[in-house]
């Protein structure tokens, strides 16, 4: 009798756990393709949400933090925006994972509550948001976007195109909408489109590339001279050296030129045109950098706020060119490419004729060595004073407009940003240049003494060859 019920209790105990085991399973497949179906669902929702690839509608909308938020003033940044509905649903578990992506600081998320101030109060009172919660009562903003159904997101790219479109009811949403915005736009973007999809770099092109404020115009000059006779004919250095995106038409434009073809550009790595031609790109102390941008933001573009007011807006990268510290950092790990040649303005400052050379040997120019000293005196700052109106890119702009004359090269020299930034904005931009550039190699040499208005002549160490680079 013991026997028997020994082996009962065995096999009801065996079957009980192997059910157990095949719930488990069950329940985990159920899980998965459950989640496969959400997918699939973000996916297919073709009849929610403007189509990838359309502009995003402007807006300027009340916060709950007290301030008019506008889509135009993250111009040059990534947006996310999330349309929410206090009442619809579970809002709190998607907050965390919105507050983590917007601390990361390469993307600016926009919550917008929509139906009702409820969730914006009870997020006023609980200080939980970290991202801008914008109120809106009506629903013309989401009727405007084509949402109508809530959560619902957009990916909207540095050009204020939306990348990507999805439902967004819990964190994975979120993973699965910021890896479709990583996807090529090709398959949304109809060929031909635009005409940066459209250019064929050549294998003798060369692209001068930088941020803004960062040697462009000299760089420009520099190549003129090494790829030219150097004669200083040109109505204007754009002539013989184009600003690549903003003049470019279509995809021919530039088919005339004659080689090798010179173009300035701003784009970062990823937006550059890739091919087999050659690429310079100029790095610059970003303390230099932001004190000469936002002098020239007021001596040819208007600017009429102060230099604090311009200084935080340029360490969140609210320009068209979007961050610095990105966009070095996109150039800088690639700079052991065998087409890539990167710079430091502060080499070119203190060895000129040495930079030259690793330029004109990169591109394999053979320059007659009687033309050196010629080239020399071209490229130096006081020469190219001499000659601002063929450098300055507002020549043609009406004085009544605000335009200060001979104003473009400022004084060419490294440091000031030193001078300029006050304590205080000294380290907080060495905070976020350790988070976002720390660990990289990347390094600008501190500013060597210079008689005013010309070009420091001290040593500076050259990048060694573990960098890749002579």
């Amino acid at each position: 009798m013991n026997t028997f019920w020994l082996m009962t209790h065995l096999v009801l105990w065996s079957t009980a756990l192997g059910l157990g085991f095949l719930l488990i399973g069950a329940l985990r497949a159920l899980r998965v393709g459950g989640w496969r179906l959400e997918q699939m669902e973000i996916a297919l929702s073709g009849r929610l949400g403007l189509p990838p690839g359309s502009k995003a509608p402007a807006f300027a909308l009340a916060s709950i933090q007290g301030a008019r938020v506008a889509l135009k003033s993250f111009a040059g940044r990534r947006v996310l925006l999330v349309f929410t509905k206090s009442d619809s649903h579970p809002w709190q578990q998607l907050l965390p994972e919105l507050n983590r992506l917007q601390r990361r600081g390469d993307l600016q998320v926009l919550l917008i509550e929509t139906g009702g101030p409820e969730l914006a109060k009870q997020l006023a009172g609980e200080g939980q948001a970290a991202v801008p919660v914008l109120v809106q009562a009506l629903r013309n903003l989401a009727k405007r976007y084509r949402v109508p159904a809530m959560p619902f997101g957009f990916l909207i790219d540095e050009q204020g195109v939306i990348r990507a479109k999805g439902i967004v009811s819990n964190p994975q949403h979120l993973d699965f909408l910021l890896g479709e915005a990583r996807k090529e736009p090709a398959a949304t973007v109809p060929q031909g489109q635009s005409p940066l999809d459209q250019f064929v770099p050549r294998s003798d092109d060369i692209f001068v590339v930088t941020y803004p404020r960062s040697g462009t115009t000299w760089m420009q000059m520099i190549l003129y001279q090494l790829t030219t006779e150097g004669k200083m004919d040109f109505p204007h250095i754009t002539a013989v050296c184009p600003w690549f995106e903003r003049s470019l038409k279509d995809g021919k434009a530039y088919d005339a030129l004659p080689a090798p073809r010179v173009f300035k550009s701003h784009l970062s790595y990823r937006k550059i045109p890739k091919g087999p031609c050659k690429y310079i790109y100029v790095a610059r102390d970003g303390k230099d950098v932001a004190v000469s941008y936002y002098h020239f933001q007021k001596t040819h573009m208007g600017y009429k706020g102060t230099w604090d007011e311009f200084f935080q807006r340029f360490l969140k990268g609210q320009d068209s060119y979007g961050s610095w510290f990105g966009h070095v950092r996109g150039w800088w790990e690639h700079r052991h490419d065998a087409n890539v040649l990167f710079l430091y303005y502060e080499e070119l400052t203190t060895d000129l004729p040495g930079c030259l050379r690793r330029i004109s040997d990169f591109c394999g120019l053979e320059i007659n060595p009687e033309r050196w000293g010629d080239i020399l005196e071209r490229c130096s700052f006081a020469f190219m004073k001499q000659h601002e109106s063929q450098f300055d890119p507002l020549t043609a702009m009406l004085y009544e407009q605000g335009f200060q004359p001979n104003s473009h090269l400022r004084k060419g020299r490294s440091g000031e940003g030193s001078e300029q930034l006050s304590l205080r904005q000294s380290r907080r931009f060495d905070k976020i240049f350790s988070k976002r550039l720390g660990g990289t190699g990347l390094a600008f040499a501190p500013a060597a003494p210079s008689t005013k208005g010309t070009l420091p002549c001290c040593a500076l160490t050259a990048p060694s060859a573990a960098d890749g680079k002579p």
